[in-house]
């Protein structure tokens, strides 16, 4: 038998940019998914929300700052802007293309990944009917769904080496840009609750937020959620703390 050991060994230098790249790519894809769902729901609400024009078109802008969308097509109808981030594989910042990608660099780590998380990643993406909103929100929210259940497995499975600190890195790096892309575009000198509100919605900060101010959205507290809040996991404070931490270790 070997003898005891509990280190891992020296990690190799591709394994790490491979793990920190993967890191990124999720959490990019995961992120762009909230952003699709965020969009339709503000869409859907129109309605009876007399700002919500604001809010999808700003929301429009991020999927297009993000290369989800093709140039110039943030003014098209917001479903066609959601299928069109979602699927479309010409995009390279569409969610079927980070996944895609996700995919070719996880199986340069398949010796490092559970089956769990295996399957998690090389899922397809759930069919929808292209005409009914709904049905493309239950879809995005089912993507969602996996790219948690990815960061979660992830999380409760590697052990805490340079292997998990390098796949942490590029969640926290890629998330804390995202951030900054986010609140700049959706909060650009001056914002309606609505678009405080669909900024909440990607850092998911809905619940938090209410359950502390007991009140709309306001400019002030909405921004030091979403990026001064040391203790809130999605906000740009909590992610260069984590980065800082990370990078001391290493």
């Amino acid at each position: 038998p070997p003898t005891v050991r509990r280190a891992d060994g020296a990690l190799p230098s591709q394994a790490a940019d491979n793990l920190f790249w993967l890191g990124r790519y999720c959490e990019r894809a995961h992120q762009t998914a909230l952003a699709i769902r965020t969009l339709l729901d503000t869409a859907s609400g129109q309605h009876a929300e007399t700002n919500a024009g604001t809010a999808t078109a700003r929301l429009s802008a991020l999927l297009g700052r993000w290369s989800a969308i093709p140039p110039g097509s943030a003014s098209l109808p917001s479903l066609q802007i959601a299928i069109t981030a979602l699927t479309a594989r010409t995009q390279r910042g569409s969610v079927a293309s980070l996944a895609e990608t996700a995919r070719q660099i996880a199986l340069l780590l398949r010796d490092r990944l559970n089956r769990d998380t295996w399957r998690v990643i090389h899922r397809p993406l759930p069919d929808f009917k292209a005409h009914d909103p709904d049905s493309v929100s239950a879809a995005t929210g089912i993507v969602i769904e996996r790219f948690a259940a990815f960061a979660r497995l992830m999380a409760d499975n590697m052990s805490r080496t340079p292997a998990w600190r390098f796949l942490d890195m590029g969640i926290s790096l890629e998330r804390a840009s995202l951030i900054v892309q986010a609140s700049s575009t959706m909060v650009p000198g001056s914002a309606s609750a609505v678009d405080l509100a669909a900024l909440l919605e990607l850092v998911d900060g809905q619940s938090l937020y209410r359950s502390r101010y007991l009140t709309m959205p306001f400019i002030a507290p909405v921004l030091d959620m979403v990026l001064l809040d040391p203790v809130q996991p999605r906000s740009l404070a909590f992610q260069i703390s984590r980065l800082a931490h990370h990078l001391a270790a290493l």
